[in-house]
Protein backbone atom coordinates (compact mmCIF):
# COMPACT_ATOMS: atom_id res chain seq x y z
CA UNK A 1 0.00 0.00 0.00
CA UNK A 2 1.23 3.36 -1.09
CA UNK A 3 1.80 6.07 1.81
CA UNK A 4 -0.30 8.76 1.87
CA UNK A 5 1.35 12.05 1.25
CA UNK A 6 1.99 14.60 4.66
CA UNK A 7 -0.48 17.11 3.37
CA UNK A 8 -3.20 14.33 3.26
CA UNK A 9 -1.99 12.60 6.21
CA UNK A 10 -2.11 16.64 8.49
CA UNK A 11 -5.53 16.82 6.75
CA UNK A 12 -7.17 13.77 7.60
CA UNK A 13 -5.65 13.93 11.29
CA UNK A 14 -7.45 17.10 11.69
CA UNK A 15 -10.78 15.78 10.20
CA UNK A 16 -10.31 12.86 12.32
CA UNK A 17 -9.63 14.81 15.53
CA UNK A 18 -12.61 16.76 14.65
CA UNK A 19 -15.00 14.58 13.93
CA UNK A 20 -13.92 11.67 16.54
CA UNK A 21 -13.20 13.68 19.53
CA UNK A 22 -16.48 15.41 20.69
CA UNK A 23 -18.74 11.85 20.36
CA UNK A 24 -15.91 9.78 21.56
CA UNK A 25 -15.60 12.35 24.99
CA UNK A 26 -19.40 11.74 25.82
CA UNK A 27 -19.00 8.20 26.26
CA UNK A 28 -16.16 8.19 28.09
CA UNK A 29 -13.49 10.41 29.93
CA UNK A 30 -11.06 13.02 28.54
CA UNK A 31 -8.17 10.76 28.97
CA UNK A 32 -9.60 7.48 27.47
CA UNK A 33 -11.01 9.41 24.55
CA UNK A 34 -7.61 11.19 23.61
CA UNK A 35 -5.66 7.91 24.45
CA UNK A 36 -7.87 5.97 21.47
CA UNK A 37 -7.66 8.84 19.10
CA UNK A 38 -3.22 9.54 19.70
CA UNK A 39 -3.21 5.51 19.76
CA UNK A 40 -5.34 5.10 16.40
CA UNK A 41 -3.70 8.33 14.40
CA UNK A 42 0.11 7.15 15.26
CA UNK A 43 -0.59 3.62 14.69
CA UNK A 44 -1.95 4.57 11.39
CA UNK A 45 0.26 6.96 10.45
CA UNK A 46 2.78 4.27 11.11
CA UNK A 47 0.90 2.10 8.17
CA UNK A 48 0.78 -0.36 11.09
CA UNK A 49 -2.90 -0.31 10.39
CA UNK A 50 -3.80 -3.77 11.71
CA UNK A 51 -2.29 -2.54 15.09
CA UNK A 52 -4.69 0.42 14.53
CA UNK A 53 -7.81 -1.63 13.55
CA UNK A 54 -8.80 -2.10 17.27
CA UNK A 55 -8.96 1.70 17.97
CA UNK A 56 -10.11 2.65 14.58
CA UNK A 57 -13.24 0.72 14.82
CA UNK A 58 -14.45 2.24 18.24
CA UNK A 59 -13.35 5.98 16.11
CA UNK A 60 -15.59 4.33 13.26
CA UNK A 61 -18.33 3.56 16.00
CA UNK A 62 -18.40 6.34 17.81
CA UNK A 63 -18.72 8.09 14.71
CA UNK A 64 -20.09 6.53 12.25
CA UNK A 65 -21.11 9.44 9.56
CA UNK A 66 -17.08 10.33 9.13
CA UNK A 67 -16.12 9.37 5.64
CA UNK A 68 -12.21 10.15 6.41
CA UNK A 69 -12.96 7.67 9.52
CA UNK A 70 -14.65 5.62 7.29
CA UNK A 71 -11.83 5.33 5.15
CA UNK A 72 -9.42 4.63 7.44
CA UNK A 73 -11.27 1.77 9.32
CA UNK A 74 -11.59 0.20 5.74
CA UNK A 75 -7.69 0.70 5.24
CA UNK A 76 -7.15 -0.98 8.53
CA UNK A 77 -8.99 -4.04 7.95
CA UNK A 78 -7.64 -4.07 4.31
CA UNK A 79 -4.01 -4.13 6.46
CA UNK A 80 -4.66 -6.62 8.51
CA UNK A 81 -6.39 -8.82 6.02
CA UNK A 82 -2.41 -9.26 4.52
CA UNK A 83 -1.22 -10.31 8.27
CA UNK A 84 -3.27 -13.48 8.77
CA UNK A 85 -2.38 -16.81 6.98
CA UNK A 86 -5.69 -18.24 7.31
CA UNK A 87 -6.96 -17.20 3.83
CA UNK A 88 -10.87 -17.69 4.44
CA UNK A 89 -9.90 -15.23 7.59
CA UNK A 90 -8.51 -12.71 4.96
CA UNK A 91 -10.60 -13.00 2.43
CA UNK A 92 -13.49 -11.77 5.12
CA UNK A 93 -11.59 -8.91 6.38
CA UNK A 94 -11.18 -7.93 2.46
CA UNK A 95 -15.32 -8.66 2.39
CA UNK A 96 -15.27 -5.77 5.52
CA UNK A 97 -13.20 -3.52 4.20
CA UNK A 98 -14.93 -3.40 0.74
CA UNK A 99 -17.80 -2.65 3.12
CA UNK A 100 -16.40 0.23 4.60
CA UNK A 101 -15.09 1.31 1.41
CA UNK A 102 -18.55 2.02 0.07
CA UNK A 103 -19.93 3.21 3.11
CA UNK A 104 -17.16 6.08 2.69
CA UNK A 105 -18.18 6.54 -0.72
CA UNK A 106 -21.91 6.85 0.34
CA UNK A 107 -20.82 9.10 2.77
CA UNK A 108 -18.95 11.70 0.29
CA UNK A 109 -15.22 10.88 0.64
CA UNK A 110 -12.71 12.89 -1.50
CA UNK A 111 -10.06 10.15 -1.14
CA UNK A 112 -9.17 9.27 -4.88
CA UNK A 113 -7.92 5.88 -3.48
CA UNK A 114 -11.60 5.24 -2.37
CA UNK A 115 -13.00 4.30 -5.80
CA UNK A 116 -9.98 2.34 -6.54
CA UNK A 117 -10.46 0.08 -3.37
CA UNK A 118 -14.06 -0.22 -4.02
CA UNK A 119 -12.95 -1.78 -7.93
CA UNK A 120 -10.10 -3.72 -6.53
CA UNK A 121 -11.92 -5.14 -3.93
CA UNK A 122 -14.86 -6.13 -5.86
CA UNK A 123 -13.05 -7.96 -8.48
CA UNK A 124 -13.71 -5.60 -11.23
CA UNK A 125 -11.36 -4.47 -13.90
CA UNK A 126 -9.48 -0.85 -12.90
CA UNK A 127 -8.59 0.91 -16.08
CA UNK A 128 -4.59 0.75 -16.55
CA UNK A 129 -3.07 4.43 -16.12
CA UNK A 130 -2.60 6.84 -18.99
CA UNK A 131 1.59 6.41 -17.85
CA UNK A 132 3.21 3.29 -16.77
CA UNK A 133 2.86 2.33 -13.43
CA UNK A 134 5.92 -0.24 -12.39
CA UNK A 135 7.54 -1.14 -15.78
CA UNK A 136 7.66 0.96 -19.83
CA UNK A 137 7.41 -2.62 -21.29
CA UNK A 138 3.36 -3.26 -21.68
CA UNK A 139 2.43 -6.60 -20.68
CA UNK A 140 4.83 -6.53 -17.70
CA UNK A 141 3.30 -3.24 -16.44
CA UNK A 142 -0.26 -4.72 -16.79
CA UNK A 143 0.89 -8.01 -15.43
CA UNK A 144 1.97 -5.95 -12.57
CA UNK A 145 -1.29 -4.00 -12.06
CA UNK A 146 -3.71 -7.61 -12.05
CA UNK A 147 -0.85 -9.01 -9.44
CA UNK A 148 -2.06 -5.82 -7.45
CA UNK A 149 -5.43 -6.42 -7.66
CA UNK A 150 -5.10 -9.57 -6.97
CA UNK A 151 -3.23 -9.25 -4.01
CA UNK A 152 -5.49 -6.79 -2.55
CA UNK A 153 -8.07 -9.48 -3.25
CA UNK A 154 -6.04 -11.94 -0.80
CA UNK A 155 -6.27 -14.35 -3.65
CA UNK A 156 -1.85 -14.74 -3.62
CA UNK A 157 -1.30 -17.58 -5.46
CA UNK A 158 -2.96 -15.59 -8.26
CA UNK A 159 -0.91 -12.38 -6.98
CA UNK A 160 2.67 -14.49 -7.19
CA UNK A 161 2.32 -15.86 -10.80
CA UNK A 162 1.79 -12.33 -12.17
CA UNK A 163 4.59 -11.08 -10.32
CA UNK A 164 6.97 -13.56 -11.71
CA UNK A 165 5.70 -13.23 -15.51
CA UNK A 166 6.13 -9.59 -14.75
CA UNK A 167 9.78 -10.29 -13.64
CA UNK A 168 10.66 -12.63 -16.43
CA UNK A 169 9.55 -10.08 -18.96
CA UNK A 170 11.69 -7.20 -17.19
CA UNK A 171 13.65 -8.24 -14.21
CA UNK A 172 13.81 -4.46 -13.19
CA UNK A 173 10.59 -4.49 -11.60
CA UNK A 174 11.52 -3.42 -7.81
CA UNK A 175 8.08 -3.58 -7.23
CA UNK A 176 7.58 -6.66 -8.81
CA UNK A 177 10.07 -8.21 -5.60
CA UNK A 178 8.64 -6.18 -2.98
CA UNK A 179 5.07 -7.23 -3.81
CA UNK A 180 5.91 -11.04 -4.65
CA UNK A 181 7.88 -10.75 -0.93
CA UNK A 182 4.66 -9.87 0.45
CA UNK A 183 2.42 -12.70 -1.12
CA UNK A 184 4.65 -14.98 0.48
CA UNK A 185 4.58 -13.23 3.64
CA UNK A 186 0.41 -13.23 3.65
CA UNK A 187 0.75 -17.11 3.17
CA UNK A 188 2.86 -17.46 6.11
CA UNK A 189 6.04 -18.98 3.60
CA UNK A 190 8.79 -17.21 5.23
CA UNK A 191 11.61 -19.08 2.87
CA UNK A 192 9.87 -17.84 -0.27
CA UNK A 193 9.18 -14.34 1.18
CA UNK A 194 13.00 -13.87 1.77
CA UNK A 195 14.10 -15.05 -1.68
CA UNK A 196 11.48 -12.52 -2.92
CA UNK A 197 13.48 -9.65 -0.94
CA UNK A 198 16.62 -10.70 -2.04
CA UNK A 199 15.54 -10.54 -5.11
CA UNK A 200 14.44 -6.69 -4.60
CA UNK A 201 17.67 -6.12 -2.97
CA UNK A 202 19.84 -7.56 -6.13
CA UNK A 203 17.44 -5.11 -8.14
CA UNK A 204 18.57 -1.83 -6.53
CA UNK A 205 20.84 -2.66 -3.35
CA UNK A 206 20.75 1.55 -3.08
CA UNK A 207 16.85 1.43 -2.23
CA UNK A 208 15.88 0.24 1.62
CA UNK A 209 12.41 -0.90 1.61
CA UNK A 210 12.94 -4.60 0.78
CA UNK A 211 16.13 -4.43 3.59
CA UNK A 212 13.32 -3.08 5.72
CA UNK A 213 10.67 -5.52 4.56
CA UNK A 214 12.37 -8.43 4.60
CA UNK A 215 12.70 -8.45 8.16
CA UNK A 216 8.92 -8.91 8.63
CA UNK A 217 9.43 -12.52 8.05
CA UNK A 218 12.36 -12.82 10.58
CA UNK A 219 10.12 -10.70 13.21
CA UNK A 220 7.31 -13.37 12.52
CA UNK A 221 9.36 -16.32 13.41
CA UNK A 222 10.75 -14.43 16.59
CA UNK A 223 14.50 -14.32 15.07
CA UNK A 224 14.97 -10.56 16.25
CA UNK A 225 18.67 -10.43 15.61
CA UNK A 226 18.11 -11.26 11.93
CA UNK A 227 15.31 -9.17 11.59
CA UNK A 228 17.81 -6.10 13.88
CA UNK A 229 20.21 -6.92 10.69
CA UNK A 230 17.92 -6.02 7.94
CA UNK A 231 16.71 -2.72 9.72
CA UNK A 232 19.87 -1.83 9.98
CA UNK A 233 21.10 -2.49 6.60
CA UNK A 234 17.51 0.23 5.99
CA UNK A 235 19.17 2.64 7.78
CA UNK A 236 22.70 2.29 6.37
CA UNK A 237 21.41 2.07 2.63
CA UNK A 238 18.94 5.41 3.24
CA UNK A 239 19.83 6.93 6.45
CA UNK A 240 18.25 10.16 5.28
CA UNK A 241 14.72 8.37 4.47
CA UNK A 242 12.30 8.20 7.00
CA UNK A 243 10.56 5.07 6.44
CA UNK A 244 14.65 3.31 6.78
CA UNK A 245 13.36 4.60 10.70
CA UNK A 246 10.48 1.94 10.75
CA UNK A 247 11.32 -0.21 12.80
CA UNK A 248 8.87 -0.01 15.62
CA UNK A 249 7.37 -4.03 15.09
CA UNK A 250 11.25 -4.29 16.43
CA UNK A 251 11.42 -1.88 19.41
CA UNK A 252 7.84 -2.72 20.57
CA UNK A 253 9.13 -6.45 20.87
CA UNK A 254 12.38 -5.95 22.20
CA UNK A 255 11.96 -3.15 24.58
CA UNK A 256 14.52 -0.68 22.04
CA UNK A 257 13.66 3.10 21.68
CA UNK A 258 12.59 3.67 18.19
CA UNK A 259 12.72 7.76 18.48
CA UNK A 260 16.45 7.10 16.95
CA UNK A 261 18.72 4.26 15.69
CA UNK A 262 20.73 3.56 18.79
CA UNK A 263 22.78 1.00 17.58
CA UNK A 264 26.74 0.08 17.43
CA UNK A 265 27.91 0.10 14.16
CA UNK A 266 31.05 -2.33 13.90
CA UNK A 267 34.04 -1.15 10.97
Amino acid sequence: MKILSSTIWTILCVVLLLSASYTLTAQSDDDKAREIIVKALTLYQQQRYAEALPYMQVMAEAAPDSPEIRFAYAMCLLGKSKQVSNTEEAKQLSAKALEQFIKAKDLGSKDPQTEKFIAILSGKEVASPSSPAYSTNKEADKLMIEGENYFAQSKYDDAIKKFEKALALDPKIYQAAISGGDSYVAKGDWANAEKWYQKGIAIDPLRETAYRYSATPFMKQEKYDLARERYIEAFITEPYNGSARRYYQWADVTGRSSATPSWTFRM
